[in-house]
């Protein structure tokens, strides 16, 4: 026992420099602005706090990003302005991923790869991912971690715990534990997506799923279990276009681009109930579109299983908005909403009423940019849920994640399939699962004639 203890010793003290450093670049790096603020006795203004943030890097821009979906929480301007927060880090060298790929797969790239494309595709704060060649000719992509994240994350997490907590104990405005709590719910996030091994098991099971219900025009890459490790992922490569950019196209283009979105949409609604969880970052730059019509879901690292009666409040609010039913959407905003005092469910529907008045004025040419799309989608579901926190009402993280998740959709049918719902009888009846069908199996029943 004692030797076995000795063993791990040196990774031990290499984790505990690694963390004190980290924690005295964060340090060196925030002490200057938040000395001014402090001097100026204000608060960093939005633009300097997501300025920080990307300074910051990994962990942080998480944080932005969790600050910009998450509008029950956080200021509006706040929520605004990290919308901007891109999680693009600079490249890493290629000898440093190629030291990492080896040494994950305990000999040379050569033993393995035919070939590794120096250049990436893609680097993110947590991995960077490359093309390449298998010795037997497939193209892959390989998704290499970035060295000491998970050390970087816990360090930053822990640090941003213990500042939240003295917030927390100072300042009776801060609900107690609320922000604590969202670090928490971000640092296992974070964490479970370091674990390669989990994404690629999502993989196959994605995959799984599609060839039990015979899905033939929706699929994920597979994984290559012999090139994979917990820090490594490598899968077959998918050639496709995001979905928001497939506009503007000949009609029989058109056509085809049509029934490839609802197609997507309708096997994510039927992995609700039918698969053991449903993809949890579903916009439109995770759904490519090959040639001939089938869409790959890519990016599982980020998946959940919601409870029913989650999906049952925001179907509903869903299709309040959608009808510019402000006394529906009150009705669900209160049966959802977690709230310490009697709320006004009438005067909540004015004030509701008001916003649907004002988002009239910004109705107008369509825009394909699939940042511009996802921007309107994220000021609508703001505004709603300005007027519920003025209300006293606060929602469930889960609930404006997969609100959001709907508005997204909404805006991808208005346009590339415009006037189609995604709650009519033809939409859920072109397949397995009908919208009755799908109420049953999230276990309500009081929905189950809606649209009848």
């Amino acid at each position: 026992m004692p030797a076995r203890s000795d063993r791990h010793w040196p990774k031990l003290v290499q984790h505990t420099m690694q963390g004190f450093l980290r924690f005295n670049t964060t340090v060196f790096k925030a002490s200057p602005a938040l000395l001014r603020c402090a001097m100026e006795r204000r608060p960093p203004t939005p633009r300097e706090l997501r300025a920080l943030f990307e300074s910051l890097g990994t962990t942080y821009i998480k944080l932005g990003q969790f600050i910009a979906s998450s509008p029950s929480f956080f200021p509006a301007d706040y929520v605004a302005e990290f919308q901007h927060c891109l999680d693009r880090t600079p490249n890493l060298p290629f000898p440093i991923i190629a030291n990492i790929i080896e040494s994950e797969l305990g000999g040379t790239i050569q033993q393995t790869f035919r070939s590794v494309d120096p250049e990436p595709l893609a680097s993110a704060s947590i991995a960077q991912v490359h093309a390449g060649i298998l010795l037997d000719g497939r193209e892959v992509v390989l998704k290499v971690q970035k060295p000491a994240v998970e050390q970087i994350i816990n360090t930053d997490l822990n640090t941003a715990f213990l500042v939240a907590r003295i917030l927390e104990i100072v300042s009776p405005v801060l609900t107690k534990s609320a922000i604590t709590d969202i670090i928490e719910e971000l640092h296992q996030s974070m964490i479970a997506e370091c674990d390669f091994i989990k994404e690629a098991h999502n993989l196959d099971t994605f995959n799984a799923f599609i060839s039990d219900h015979q899905i033939e025009s929706v699929f994920a890459p597979r994984p290559i279990a012999a090139a994979s490790t917990r820090r490594l992922l490598t899968m077959d490569r998918v050639h496709g276009q995001p979905i928001t950019q497939l506009v503007n196209s000949d009609p029989a283009t058109t056509t085809l681009n049509q029934h490839a979105l609802l197609n997507a949409l309708h096997v994510w609604f039927l992995s609700l109930t039918q698969c053991s969880f449903c993809h949890g970052d579903l916009h439109s730059g995770n759904m490519l579109v090959q040639p001939n019509g089938r869409v790959a879901f890519i990016d599982f690292g980020m998946v959940g299983k919601i409870e029913p009666s989650v999906w049952v409040a925001v179907l509903d609010l869903y299709q309040g908005i959608r009808a510019a039913d402000a006394e529906a959407i009150a009705g669900a905003m209160v049966s959802v909403g977690m709230t310490k005092r009697s709320v006004d469910k009438a005067l909540l529907a004015k004030d509701l009423s008001i916003v649907f008045d004002i988002e009239a004025q910004f109705t107008g040419a369509q825009s394909d940019s699939e940042h511009l799309l996802e921007k309107d989608a994220q000021r609508q579901l703001s505004a709603l849920i300005s007027v519920a926190t003025r209300h006293g009402i606060r929602f469930p993280s889960a609930f404006t994640l997969l609100l959001k998740q709907l508005l997204y959709f909404d805006r991808y049918l208005d346009l590339l399939a415009p006037g189609t719902d995604l709650f009519n009888g033809d939409f859920f009846d072109f397949g397995s699962l009908s919208l009755s069908d799908f109420y049953q199996a999230l276990g309500d029943d009081t929905h189950t004639n809606i649209n009848a």
